[in-house]
């Protein structure tokens, strides 16, 4: 067999940029150029064992299929693969050749009976100086003629071509020569008793009959049958990779810096067997790979390591575009291992010099002391900046004690600090992430770090600084990339917790030695750095394409040779991010109106809200969760903050349908409480400071139609002189003061109540009917003359208004559902209150009359309650959600939409400042995903 060089070790960021194209381009570009060829053929399939004798001894790849026709038929109905190739620019005629190979193999019965039953192997070598061809092999099985392939040539390709016979070393073969504008403008084609050979090179072919005669060295191949026995007899096709070759064909995609070093890249391995597998939402290649018998390879740097789990996505960021991970089981041995593959090469010499420099910093073997501390995760990621080109490199290495490996690079720190005759703070700065908690962030003791751990692959990250997330010691370059980590770290923004990531997680093995992953969209930058001119083009041309591959994997471990695990993910998912402040993840979904707090310490704004599975969170103006308090229940109430010791110090107030809470800032709940309900609630508790002297009262409507009245201190007060309503109460009761008198309203599907402070009726309107239950009770102060009202529609969307002297009256504004949400704003600045409709996917706006001001039609229907949001005396806007779309709007009082919006969410929204200084307003939203998102809205 051929040898090319292959040196796998360089230094620095040089190594990466091979390392990396070797693990992308072979998940990218392996399986698509290998249809394109199958394609150009026009006739697909493959091998059986003896069938290797006509390959040609310098295969890069090699593909054998059961059956041609099969797998072109995965190929064509698999959704989105096929799709989304066809969106790569010039990938139409071959789409086009493959969906007419289909039909005429389905239409001839010979030619699909020819496909069904010839096995066939397909490989690729190099031709000349970037340039490359195939051979197919078919098995004649003696069924397979010339004039029949021809008759399938001629329909495919639309023409019969020109034949032509060829005499090399005493045996004759033939060329068909097709039109100079044909994909394949000549094909040489040659036969003996077992097999047919067809390629595009004439020089490959006799290359064949050549070693048809002489012996042909990859049947001896020891790696090469070893793999041929392990390939699954159930998978589609088998693809066997030659890891001493393949950089070859790579390189034709690199820059020219690159494509220098790519050939001389050949200590990966030796061969990999991959069943391939072709899914509707990817592509999947697993099998066994082999290291070279004389020669250390990379993969024998894990030879000696168990398969560890693969959870470091709970700490790596999720704007994450790639993450290489090693799983060390053993880090002695690993570190012995890295050693003996890098060798006397030129990043062996130099990750020795900088061991050199370490030991005589520290006073002490660096190598040893990690190996003592380490546990079982290193990482390189590649991070993404928002409005930024270029990834950010970081290394995160897992430790089993954070003090313990604190205090050893502290420790190698002090004794530099000593003699460059400096303060240890000279080497330390401190990331304050909010005013309550802040993380120091030091200079390291000697650089390169991360090349001592992860050998030239790692040379990627000088490592000039160093921090902490938990037990992980993070290496970077600058400190405002370690404050990225901790920053997403704390708010639990990490890759476990991204959607695009979690479409792959079970294709993802859970415990692998080595673990690539990578989304190509988050990369750009990278692979535009490392593609040549023309590739580079080809990625911007194809955008859609590059956005469906949701991302690609490889993954090997060792059990008795290297078990390889390569996918590609198609998505159909949209990776573009919402342009927050920031991101909190939460443990639950969220489907709760975000309820801002006051810090009575800082009188900054907080933030309160549940999720789905009932947790209570408090989370500062930052994004970063304070507390978490599960509760059995979901509230069915705002979020109040009173004074419940009437010292200044606040406290939260809600309900839940069969409990009244009240819990401390720090999530501890106020003696007494929680308060058991008599009878299931039915609302939402309210809470009435009458005299604002803090004397407070809270009023909830029960199952058993009665409205109760509580002191703070959870008792049932006995002047409450209301007995019960006709039927349920809905929406949560009110208290208005309209002079000096105080007037507590609420209503059932029948009727609307107006009492006083007792419970006896102070307004008796003159009128009933069947009241809208999805919406509260709106007073309108002024309306032009005639005094203040309540105004609420019935079932059917009739507006009522009803006056203090009990008077009713209406407004017709059309036909509403049932399901109609309603309320009352001076949209027009005419001192009179506006109507709001949202009724399914329509919002309808009315003026004090009843004239249609605006309408808005959404893609979704409306669930929740409409908002309105003062943003000053003449700035009024109104707030709605579609949560089945993940889309939230905001109308300015003309009805045009706020710019920007809409913006993704699925709650209901609060808008205001999170801080007293701020000169932005924030709005925050729960969104998909468990997260809540904060908005910077001007």
């Amino acid at each position: 067999m051929k040898k090319t060089k292959f040196v796998f070790q360089i230094q620095g960021q040089t190594m990466f940029k091979r390392l990396l194209p070797f693990l992308i381009i072979l998940l990218l570009a392996v399986p698509v150029v290998l249809i394109i060829h199958f394609t150009k053929g026009k006739t697909l399939t493959v091998y059986h064992a003896s069938a290797i004798e006509m390959v040609p001894d310098d295969p890069i790849v090699i593909l054998e299929s059961r059956s041609v026709s099969d797998l072109v038929e995965s190929v064509i109905q698999s959704a989105p693969l096929f799709p989304a190739l066809e969106k790569i620019q010039g990938f139409a005629p071959i789409s086009r050749s493959l969906i007419c190979l289909d039909t005429v193999t389905k239409s001839h019965p010979v030619f699909q009976d020819l496909l069904d039953r010839s096995p066939a192997l397909l490989s690729v070598h190099p031709a000349g100086k970037d340039i490359f061809q195939f051979v197919l092999v078919l098995d004649l099985s003696g069924h397979v003629r010339l004039n029949m392939l021809g008759d399938l040539l001629q329909q495919i390709g639309g023409r019969p071509g020109s034949w032509k016979e060829v005499t090399y070393d005493r045996e004759r073969y033939h060329q068909i020569s097709f039109a100079d504008s044909a994909r394949i403008p000549v094909l040489s084609v040659f036969q003996n008793k077992k097999y047919l050979v067809l390629s595009p090179s004439q020089i490959l072919v006799e290359n064949v009959i050549r070693l048809s005669k002489t012996g042909n060295p990859l049947t001896d191949n020891p790696s090469l049958k070893k793999l041929i026995k392990t390939a699954g007899i159930q998978s589609r096709a088998e693809l066997y990779v030659n890891l001493k070759e393949i950089p070859q064909w790579w390189s034709q995609w690199m820059n020219s810096g690159l494509k220098k070093k790519m050939t001389a890249y050949n200590r990966y391995g030796s061969w990999v067997e991959l069943d391939l597998t072709v899914r509707n939402d990817g592509l999947l290649l697993s099998g066994l790979g082999l290291s070279d018998s004389d020669q250390f390879s990379f993969l024998d740097v894990f030879k000696r390591q168990e398969p560890q789990p693969v959870d470091v996505d709970r700490v790596i960021p999720a704007s994450a575009g790639l993450f290489i991970h090693y799983g060390i089981q053993k880090p002695l041995l690993y570190f012995e291992d890295l050693t003996n593959y890098l060798g006397s090469s030129s990043g062996g010499r130099k990750r020795e010099q900088l061991l050199k420099t370490a030991n005589r910093l520290a006073g002490e073997n660096v190598e040893q002391s990690l190996a003592g501390m380490m546990s079982k995760d290193l990482v390189l990621t590649y991070l993404t900046r928002a409005g930024k080109t270029n990834e950010v490199p970081v290394v995160m290495a897992g430790f089993q004690s954070r003090n313990q490996i604190s205090g050893k690079l502290i420790g190698w720190l002090k004794k530099r600090a000593s003699e460059e005759q400096k303060d240890l703070s000279f080497y330390r700065s401190d990331y304050q992430l909010d005013r309550e908690k802040s993380f120091a962030i030091y200079r390291t003791p000697f650089n390169g770090l991360p090349e001592l751990l992860g050998g030239p692959l790692f040379a990627a990250v000088k490592g000039t600084c160093f921090g902490f997330v938990g037990n992980f010691l993070i290496l970077a370059d600058k400190p405002e990339d370690i404050q990225m980590v901790i920053y997403y770290f704390e708010l639990n923004k990490v890759l476990s917790n991204d959607p695009y990531y979690q479409l792959s997680t079970n294709w993802i093995n859970s415990r692998s030695s080595f673990t690539l992953f990578a989304i190509p969209m988050r990369i750009q930058g990278y692979l535009s750095g490392i593609l040549n001119p023309k590739m580079e083009s080809v990625i911007k041309k194809n955008q859609l394409f590059l956005q469906e591959i949701g991302a690609v994997g490889l993954q090997f471990h060792y059990r008795d040779g290297y078990y390889h695990n390569l996918f590609i993910r198609f998505s159909e998912m949209k990776l573009d991010r919402p342009h927050t402040v920031w991101e909190s993840h939460l443990e639950g979904q969220i489907d709760f109106k975000p309820a801002f707090v006051i810090n009575h310490y800082t009188r900054a704004k907080e933030i309160v809200i549940q999720d789905e599975a009932n947790n209570l969170y408090l989370i500062n103006g930052a994004g970063r969760i304070l507390w978490r308090v599960p509760l059995e229940e979901q509230i069915n109430s705002g979020i109040y903050q009173i004074d419940f010791y009437k010292n200044n110090k606040l406290q939260l107030l809600f309900s839940t349908p069969n409990y009244i809470h009240l819990i401390d800032r720090k999530g501890n709940y106020v003696d007494r409480y929680p308060i058991k309900l008599r009878a299931p609630a039915t609302n939402g508790l309210n809470v009435f400071d009458y005299d604002a002297n803090k004397d407070y009262r809270f009023i909830i409507a029960c199952s058993d139609h009665r409205i109760y009245l509580y002191d703070k201190q959870g008792s049932v007060l006995k002047g409450w002189g209301f007995d019960k309503t006709e039927g349920t109460v809905r929406q949560p009761a009110q208290h208005f003061r309209i002079g000096t008198r105080d007037y507590i309203v609420f209503s059932d599907e029948m009727r609307v109540y107006i009492l006083n402070r007792r419970g006896s009726v102070r307004v008796q309107p003159k009128k009933q009917f069947p009241v809208s239950t999805r919406n509260r009770i709106t007073l309108d102060p002024s309306t032009a003359g005639k005094g203040p009202r309540w105004v609420i529609t019935d079932a059917e969307g009739t507006i009522y208004s009803i006056y203090l002297d009990g008077t009713v009256s209406t407004v017709e504004t059309g036909k509403f559902s049932y399901n109609h949400f309603f309320t009352v704003a001076d949209l027009n600045q005419d001192g009179r209150g506006d109507y709001i409709y949202a009724d399914d996917n329509r919002l309808e706006v009315f003026d004090a009359n009843g004239k249609p001001m605006f309408n808005y039609k959404f893609n979704g229907p409306v669930e929740d309650p409409i908002n309105v949001y003062r943003f000053s005396a003449s700035d009024v806007k109104i707030g709605v959600v579609v949560k089945s779309k993940n889309d939230i709007y905001l109308f300015n009082r003309d009805g045009t939409l706020y710019k920007g919006f809409p913006l993704r969410g699925r709650t209901q929204f609060s808008i205001g400042f999170l801080e007293p200084s701020s000169k932005h307003f924030n709005l925050v939203v729960g969104s998909e995903n468990q997260f809540l998102y904060n908005y910077r809205v001007k």
